[in-house]
């Protein structure tokens, strides 16, 4: 994946109730700053604690985000903290994952689109799809 320079990202963060609209590359591709100081607070766990976003992850979210351009792309979950289900090793920990989801469409068809856009983590739940950037690909189906 290349940055997507001047791309805009909207999320919604489904457990806070709160969103998000910024444009996360500037003209050369480049993160900026105030963008993803938005991000990773959007993206905080339960606890209040973040992390910094991979870029990669960003620009898989507006891929994925661009393919559905009338609809808003639902964060289910961010950074969390490691302990209780969440390993130390997790994704989500090292904000290099998100669960997602897209009103109306369905995980299955969720999941093929983030892989064919270059998602290399997939696993697919009833409600939302788990993306993440890893260097191996992977997926699963978690019900």
């Amino acid at each position: 994946m290349r940055p997507l320079p001047r791309a805009r990202l909207r999320l919604l963060n489904v457990v806070r109730k709160e969103s998000l609209d910024v444009v996360p590359f500037d003209s050369f591709g480049r993160p900026a700053p105030d963008a993803f100081a938005q991000i990773d607070h959007l993206f905080r766990s339960a606890r209040d604690s973040q992390a910094a976003i991979d870029p990669k992850l960003i620009e898989l979210l507006i891929s994925i985000a661009r393919h559905y351009p009338d609809r808003r792309l639902r964060l289910i979950s961010g950074h969390r903290d490691p302990g209780g289900r969440t390993s130390k090793k997790s994704y989500h920990v090292r904000g290099m994952a998100a669960d997602i989801a897209v009103a109306g469409v369905p995980s299955r068809d969720l999941a093929k689109v983030a892989r064919k856009l270059g998602a290399r983590g997939v696993g697919r739940y009833p409600r939302f799809v788990h993306v993440d950037v890893r260097a191996v690909p992977y997926k699963w189906a978690g019900w």
